[in-house]
């Protein structure tokens, strides 16, 4: 009787686990990034924002126009690139 329960226990720990699914933030840049589980199917929200990594980098490049855009490419590429 103990071995049944076991093993009732173990498919249904099993079948828990197939049936969780992923969070994810789809961004406008076209980034996808996970941010947790879920209970049943994968979910997919879209963000009006962009992503971390891509808002840095447009940022990056403003402050680098602003700072280095009068100067020759040779400059503009070693201190931006």
């Amino acid at each position: 009787m103990k071995k049944v329960l076991v093993g009732m226990f173990a498919l249904v720990a099993c079948a828990g686990m197939a049936m969780a699914g992923t969070r994810y933030i789809e961004y406008t840049c076209g980034h996808t990034e996970a941010v947790g589980s879920t209970s049943g199917a994968s979910i997919t929200n879209k963000s009006s924002s962009k992503c971390a990594n891509c808002a840095a980098a447009e940022q990056k490049e403003k402050m680098c126009e602003n700072i280095y855009g009068k100067v020759d490419r040779d400059t503009y590429k070693q201190n931006c690139e």
